[in-house]
């Protein structure tokens, strides 16, 4: 399960799940699980053919977008709403205070640029989530001792969760952060025009695979890049399989922590030569954050972050693994 990389805030959590235990009753409603990602989506939505959700900028460091949302008719609560979570968290105090039915306690193992860390994940069942005109009907949501026994993360980031975009799996998502909306909608973006669309990996988060053309290093280097809401910036590149970016000159030197308060290095410059999303999307010569992070997963992947969504208006298809790009 992939988080994300940010200043002060998560930088490339990876939780590998090693050892589960069922609390649940046999009786209890089941959880649905896609297999290929290994992520829990809602068992369905309700909604009309289209709905739209306030989702202005957040204050809290990150600028992400945040949403109102009830659970099981208590609330609103505000949660983040971000690309980079595999899957939905909210706050164990509030988790607790709703007496949500905890299903599942799972191990999970947390790998962090500086360490490697032992928690637990609780999976609560919500029975309604309602968000905007949308209802999701059952849906597992996660509480961390990580986050909260830990550093309290949540409470830093003035929300009381987080929504994954797994959330809305099997609609259409439209991100418009130059108007604070987000459009969702039943349909498919499989008869748009090919030219228009990035194909999704197979992953847990939104992954799409571009190639970084470096005209000082006379090199082209493919790189998977998270498409991810929660990182406060344009363009993270992975420097493992690059290592000749570590000598840039007029690199700027920035100093982030991870989500358990360790110091991780990383630089800022500007990349002469181009990220290529696709024929027809390209990106000249962006100002980029880099550095090598978990060189020893064997798939050091990048970020783009909410510079990118601020100049485009970005469409999801999960379901088929396409999204479309549309430049404001």
């Amino acid at each position: 399960m992939y988080m994300r990389q940010q200043i002060y805030f998560l930088p490339f959590l990876i939780s590998v799940f090693f050892c589960g235990t069922v609390f649940a009753d046999i009786n209890e409603p089941k959880f649905t699980y896609r297999k290929d990602t290994e992520t829990y989506i809602p068992a369905s939505h309700e909604l009309k053919h289209k709905a739209t959700i306030d989702a202005p900028i957040g204050d809290n460091g990150l600028l992400s977008p945040i949403i109102k949302l009830k659970i099981n008719g208590h609330g609103p609560y505000n949660f983040m709403f971000d690309t980079g979570f595999s899957q939905s968290m909210i706050s164990a105090a509030l988790a607790k205070k709703l007496n949500l039915p905890q299903a599942e306690t799972e191990k999970v193992r947390s790998i962090t640029p500086s360490q490697v860390v032992d928690t637990f994940q609780h999976i609560y069942l919500v029975d309604k989530i309602e968000v905007g005109d949308v209802v999701i009907r059952h849906y597992g949501v996660f509480a961390s001792s990580g986050f909260e026994d830990e550093v309290q993360d949540l409470k830093k980031l003035k929300v009381d969760g987080v929504l994954s975009a797994n959330a809305f799996y099997g609609l259409l998502l439209t991100l418009d952060y130059k108007n604070e909306k987000i459009y969702l909608e039943r349909g498919n973006l499989l008869h748009s025009p090919q030219n228009e669309l990035l194909h999704l990996e197979k992953r847990d988060v939104p992954v799409i695979k571009a190639k970084i053309k470096f005209n000082k290093l006379n090199k082209l280097v493919e790189q998977n890049f998270i498409l991810d809401t929660g990182f406060g910036s344009y363009f993270y590149v992975n420097s493992c399989n690059i290592p000749e970016m570590l000598k840039f000159k007029g690199r700027e030197n920035l100093l982030s922590y991870d989500y358990l308060g360790f110091e991780n290095k990383k630089y800022f410059a500007q990349l002469f030569g181009d990220v290529i999303l696709s024929n027809s999307i390209l990106i000249k010569s962006p100002h980029i954050t880099f550095g090598p992070v978990n060189c020893e997963l064997g798939d050091p992947y990048g970020l783009i972050g909410r510079t990118f969504f601020e100049k485009n208006r970005v469409t999801f298809d999960q379901v088929n693994g396409l999204v479309k790009i549309n430049r404001y």
